[in-house]
């Protein structure tokens, strides 16, 4: 069976997979892979606050502090010539808490963009008109969380009734020009029957529109697996054998790095309990190491245990997703991402 990726194909035995070029037409005719050299950051999320005006009832970063907790723009800076000086950066995503409460925002852009090809911050779009200016001279792309086109429903999920204000900050933003796109975070048996009507709304005003399933984390970390489960689950089609960095990593993890607001470092915002290590306080060859381990530790290569896993098309491979759904409250003993690790020793 040949499995067709965004960046490979991948041939999938019953015994193993081999990844094979795009342009191959069967694996004995393709080249070999050029080997991989870890430390090319596709993506790298970066928290400036813990502050948010929202209190979105899935929020992965939980019960934070809510203290006006701003990361420095010289601080910021400081941290990612560290992260230079080991990775190269293709996308820093700009997150938080409320990125755009951030007093500094245009600085914080500013020194994000001298590090990365692309820069893009990740809303829920209340202040969206007010920070627009900003965002317009910086060229920045704008990702903005949208939940539902019901003011019930967008109210309950976020405890802000603000939906109508969204919606005009969206339209508004993207008639003057920008780069813009919605996303829409879902929870079956909540908000999953609404995500159809946002996508239909956006798109047909030519704006991108997509959705995907939480990953309990955070505030709803103690949420039934059933709970998310009883949906359609998505098919098989869909599960990622590709796209994959290398055989022998895990690909997201081995080409993402998220930053807290405190300069904590980890592989995933969904995955802040396998700490790398903090930028202020570590070397970063020693974050390095750590990250290369971890993607090891959770590269999919064990396919036939995956093949027989129950999960298996609801995790899509990814390990927080692995671990919340079905590995929550009872670890299967098989699987490589309910491993509990401790990478720094």
């Amino acid at each position: 069976m040949r499995v067709r990726g965004k960046y490979f194909d991948v041939v999938v035995y019953r015994g193993g997979y081999e990844i094979v070029s795009k342009n191959a037409k069967h694996p004995k005719d393709s080249e070999p892979l050029p080997k991989f050299e870890f430390g090319g950051i596709r993506r790298l999320f970066f928290e400036i606050t813990d502050r948010c005006n929202y209190r979105c009832i899935h929020c992965y970063n939980g019960d934070s502090r809510q203290e006006t907790t701003f990361i420095d723009p010289d601080t910021m800076k400081n941290a990612l010539e560290k992260i230079n000086s080991a990775y190269s950066i293709e996308t820093i995503q700009i997150t938080g808490g409320e990125p755009t409460l951030h007093p500094q925002l245009q600085r914080i852009i500013g020194t994000s963009k001298k590090f990365a090809d692309y820069v893009e911050i990740f809303t829920n779009g209340f202040l969206l008109n007010e920070v627009a200016p900003i965002l317009l001279t910086e060229n920045v792309r704008v990702i903005v969380s949208m939940y539902s086109l019901n003011p019930q429903k967008y109210a309950y999920m976020t405890r802000v009734p603000a939906v109508d204000r969204v919606i005009e900050n969206i339209l508004d933003f993207y008639e003057k020009g920008g780069k813009i796109s919605v996303r829409i975070p879902v929870i079956p048996g909540i908000n999953d029957e609404d995500a159809r009507d946002v996508i239909m709304f956006f798109r047909a005003k030519g704006i991108r529109a997509s959705s995907s399933i939480i990953i309990p984390y955070g505030r709803s970390r103690d949420w039934k697996a059933s709970k998310l489960r009883k949906k359609r689950l998505p098919s098989r089609r869909n599960w990622i054998f590709a796209p994959i960095a290398a055989a022998g990593y895990s690909e997201c993890w081995a080409t993402h790095l998220a930053v807290s607001w405190n300069l904590d470092v980890s592989p995933c915002i969904f995955a802040r309990e396998y700490k790398l290590g903090n930028l202020a306080a570590d070397d970063i060859e020693i974050i390095k190491r750590n990250h290369k381990a971890i993607s090891r530790a959770f590269a999919p290569d064990l396919l036939s245990d995956c093949e027989n896993c129950a999960l298996r098309y609801v995790c899509k491979r990814c390990p927080p997703r692995a671990k919340a759904y079905g590995v929550l409250g009872k670890r299967e003993a098989h699987c490589p991402f309910a491993l509990s690790l401790d990478i720094t020793q």
